[in-house]
């Protein structure tokens, strides 16, 4: 029977103290014993004294169980589980219900060519940070993005070709807001002279025009 003075909270763990001798005890009942030192146990019930209990099993001597009777209250130490908590503030806490929506959702972007995006964050601080293809801040093979999300495409096209650009918040971390963007070849100077001088053929070609044919009245 595990006596003590002080009531104490259900749902506490103690745990037995690493001094306690357990080699007087049955072989199978120093397994549970030794479950104790590094695990605990939990108070189940603050209406009595301690006792320890269990849920009857063919597989385990009653007779050896019953030594755990010897236990006292003073064989436990309480554990102190607050240092397990995390402080809801810091940057590693799980943050509920942030979002991050970045727009456009979707950008065709030529070669060596800006685009801006933005992020609005719900639930947390308006603060992001930007990353290309989960590269911080991008680099020069998938285009590169500042703080404020302007990004610049690379000078060619990245295999594979669609990069995302994200924005995550810094509350929550695990909170972000993406956006795929198409890099497409920039059009040479020589493709456009070609192509200006091919409409400038097609405008100045003289227009054939057929003279109507005379009806004869009649008469």
């Amino acid at each position: 029977m595990l006596s003590t003075v002080l009531p104490r909270t259900v749902g506490e763990c103690f745990r037995l103290k690493a001094s306690f001798n357990i080699a007087p005890f049955p072989a199978d009942v120093q397994v549970i014993l030794r479950a104790m030192k590094r695990y605990g146990i939990m108070l189940a019930d603050n209406g009595s004294a301690w006792f320890i209990s269990g849920r009857p099993d063919p597989r385990w001597n009653d007779d050896n169980l019953r030594s755990l009777g010897q236990l006292l209250g003073s064989n436990f130490e309480a554990v102190d589980a607050t240092v397990l908590r995390m402080d809801p503030s810091s940057g590693a806490a799980i943050q509920s219900g942030v979002t991050v929506t970045v727009s456009p959702s979707s950008a065709v972007v030529r070669t060596d060519r800006p685009q801006t995006f933005t992020a609005t964050v719900t639930g947390g601080p308006s603060t992001v940070t930007w990353s290309v293809d989960n590269v911080a801040g991008g680099d020069a093979v998938v285009g590169i993005i500042d703080g404020n999300g302007q990004y610049f495409a690379p000078s060619s096209v990245p295999t594979p070709a669609p990069v995302t650009v994200r924005a995550a918040s810094t509350g929550a971390p695990t909170s972000s807001g993406v956006s795929s963007v198409t890099i497409l070849v920039r059009p040479s100077l020589s493709s456009l002279s070609h192509l200006q001088s091919r409409i400038v053929r097609s405008s100045s070609r003289p227009r054939s025009r057929t003279a109507p044919t005379p009806r004869r009245s009649g008469r």
